[in-house]
């Protein structure tokens, strides 16, 4: 990497786990109460860093996440970017709708050479924390930047199907129409 880039870490507080879904599992209607709770409504924090900067981080109340919605956006925000050379994708911060229409903020990711330069534009009634302001642009490695957010999107992907593959009621078609907007 060149000294003008930067470095990009994703982490999250809290995963989906068993707990999340016990009470749901002996419903009349599990698997829609729980395709529900993993795709709209389990939220937690996620730490999206680039070197000491949180894009997700520095708002007078903590930035909770609609998960499953965050992962889906990168998702489709680097199939996006791999064909276009850029994208711009929701994120969904404090939101209790979780459709692209309803996203008070913007990822923007544009490939310049070697470099994935990203941008958040902050929408929404607050105001954005400091390190938000309007122009700011981080300049990250390419590859390095991609690995993270593939890694991440696998490591997603990889315990809600563990978790929902030890279900009886959970076939491989069921978990995979969890991800179809991946």
């Amino acid at each position: 990497m060149s000294s003008e880039t930067q470095s990009l870490t994703i982490k999250v507080d809290e995963w989906p786990l068993r707990e999340d879904i016990a009470e749901f599992l002996n419903t009349s209607n599990a698997k829609e109460d729980i395709s529900r709770l993993l795709t709209e409504e389990f939220d937690t924090i996620v730490y999206f860093q680039i070197d000491e900067d949180d894009l997700l981080w520095g708002y007078p109340e903590a930035f909770i996440l609609p998960l499953h919605a965050f992962v889906s956006s990168l998702s489709r925000g680097l199939k996006i970017l791999s064909a276009d050379q850029a994208a711009d994708v929701p994120i969904f911060l404090q939101q209790n709708a979780v459709g692209p229409e309803d996203a008070a903020h913007r990822l923007h990711m544009k490939i310049d050479g070697q470099l994935l330069r990203l941008s958040l534009q902050w929408g929404g009634e607050k105001a954005p924390p400091a390190h938000l302001k309007e122009g700011n642009e981080w300049s990250l490695d390419l590859v390095q930047s991609q690995q993270v957010i593939v890694e991440f999107i696998n490591d997603y992907c990889r315990r809600v199907t563990m978790l929902l593959g030890s279900l009886p009621d959970w076939s491989g078609e069921d978990i995979s129409a969890l991800f179809e907007s991946f």
